[in-house]
């Protein structure tokens, strides 16, 4: 709340002015030796069309920025497919305009069903924190990661990180700190430290993305994602701390084939290839701890909460499982066959599964360190000649060790609640034509956990596990039927609805072991249409 009421508040300006142009052309480039009239840097050009921009300095050290466009564009000349952003004003506005206080009030949940204008912008810029508001309304993204909208947000806020470039502020604290220097001699002055937090949000109103599945050839399959309600990510960054959290309504998603993508295609993009999965609600959060290098996983599917996308709105969280205690006696269930009033189908087809799996992972996890190196192999190289040095000169110190065997192996935990799904499974050569069976899903709870990647020589308490040991335990209820060929070409109940507990343990005292507890009998129907 405190940090919402300091970007919402006003205090007396220092500095302040007010843009408004016809069309805006951006350049940025990381290469500051090039010569900007003989030459034309590679990076990433941002263009807006009829855009008001608002930037405004206060005495407590805050700069904000607003900015509102009725059209962009963004251009990364790295990239295979180098048109990422592209916004039409479907809305038909006369103007556009700046507001200084958008993604910070109460009102964000309705900035993702319906944004005011189709490109808006507000940057709140701290001595320690930063925050990025990013808002499009029926977009149309062709991008494989994020790494080009992190690139320009490093851009926009390198002016405010670095006092050589100009900045006042941070020349202000140069001269201060020099000084205090002269004042006391040659003492050192122990300045302050403390963590930058970065929080970059993305408002997307109606978006369509577009995810290469290959993004180095631009002759490539695509994999389709489009919501009629809207999405929004987040992604956070305080030291080596790095968190992602992703709320989408409404997601239709589809794979396209090469012969088929192409840029006149992208208006009639919702129609288009296999459909993959229909009417998605999906909650997702991601953090990562680089200091003891663990990860903690919550997925919600159906997420039917609000757009928890205010800054002081809950994270998206799921409560990790216990096992329940051994029952004896305990009565038998009869769990019904019913999914809910809003069910998210998916399609399984066997040919496109792994290269749309592949796009999202890269998407939502962001390029390798092979392909980092592939942009730079020079600075690679360099690196690694400095590694090598380094170990031969025995150089290395005792945390450059422990740090080096942290980043081996690392832990996780993963809790995740799904529910009201039916998957289907379709003939490899008719598709659709001929559905084989579908998989239902009323609702299915995981918990996972790894907490230490070696053996620990510390005591448990009795009954409980090492942390190195890997447990994964599963609560579901779920039912099948499979399609039946001949006259009557309907479906029919191959195994009734079944409730189930499993239990699979990798332990260092037990092994792996899996365990499977039911209070419910398993019927299988095969009938002589299935043999």
């Amino acid at each position: 709340e405190e940090y919402r009421v300091t970007m919402e508040t006003f205090h007396p300006a220092t500095s302040e002015f007010v843009l408004s142009l016809s069309r805006l052309s951006l350049r940025c480039t990381t290469d500051r030796q090039y010569d900007t009239v003989a030459t034309e840097a590679s990076g990433i050009l941002l263009g807006l069309d009829d855009c008001t921009i608002h930037v405004v300095s206060d005495d407590q050290g805050m700069t904000k920025v607003g900015t509102g466009a009725l059209g962009a564009c963004m251009i990364d000349d790295s990239k295979v497919h180098s048109r990422i952003i592209d916004v039409k004003n479907h809305k038909h506005l006369q103007h556009s305009w700046a507001d200084l206080t958008f993604g910070t009030s109460e009102q964000c949940s309705k900035f993702i069903e319906d944004l005011p204008q189709p490109f808006q912008m507000s940057v709140f810029l701290g001595p320690n924190a930063s925050l990025y508001n990013l808002g499009m309304d029926s977009s149309v993204l062709t991008m494989s990661d994020f790494s080009t909208l992190f690139g320009f947000l490093g851009f926009v806020s390198v002016y405010f990180c670095e006092a050589e470039l100009g900045y006042p502020y941070l020349r202000a604290v140069e001269f201060l700190n020099e000084t205090k220097q002269d004042m006391v001699g040659d003492e050192e002055i122990e300045e302050p430290t403390s963590d930058t937090l970065t929080d970059f949000r993305l408002f997307l109103s109606r978006p369509t993305i577009w995810v290469p599945v290959d993004p180095s050839e631009f002759a490539t399959p695509f994999l389709i994602l489009a919501s009629e309600e809207g999405l929004w990510y987040r992604c956070a960054t305080i030291d080596l701390f790095l968190s992602q959290e992703s709320i989408v309504k409404g997601l239709t998603m589809s794979y396209v084939d090469e012969e088929d993508a192409s840029p006149a295609s992208l208006a009639k993009s919702l129609s288009l290839g296999k459909s993959l999965v229909e009417g998605l609600s999906l909650g997702l959060r991601i953090d990562f701890n680089g200091t003891t290098n663990h990860s903690d996983y919550s997925v919600k599917l159906p997420y039917n909460g609000e757009w928890d996308c205010n800054i002081t709105s809950p994270r998206i969280s799921v409560d990790p499982m216990v096992v329940p205690k051994v029952t004896i006696c305990k009565p038998v269930e009869n769990p019904d066959r019913f999914l809910g009033p809003i069910v998210c189908e998916m399609t399984f087809v066997v040919d496109v599964l792994p290269a749309a799996f592949g796009a999202l992972y890269n998407l939502f996890i962001g390029s390798t360190e092979d392909e980092s190196e592939l942009d730079d192999p020079s600075q690679s190289q360099s690196n690694k000649s400095q590694e090598n040095r380094e170990i031969e000169s025995g150089s290395c110190t005792d945390e450059d060790e422990e740090d080096s065997e942290a980043a081996l192996g690392g832990t996780f935990s993963f809790s995740g609640g799904f529910g009201d799904l039916r998957l289907f499974i379709l003939d490899p050569v008719l598709g659709p034509h001929l559905p084989v069976a579908v998989l239902s899903v009323a609702s299915l709870n995981m918990t996972a956990s790894q907490f230490c990647s070696e053996a620990s020589d510390e005591g448990q308490v009795r009954g409980e596990a090492p942390p190195s040991d890997m447990q994964v335990y599963i609560d579901g209820n779920i039912w099948a039927d499979s399609f039946k060929l001949g006259l009557t070409r309907s479906w029919e109940p191959l195994v009734e609805s079944y409730h189930f507990m499993l239990l699979h343990e990798k332990s260092m005292y037990r092994g792996s072991g899996l365990t499977l507890k039911s209070d419910v009998p398993l019927h299988i129907n095969v009938t002589g249409a299935i043999l």
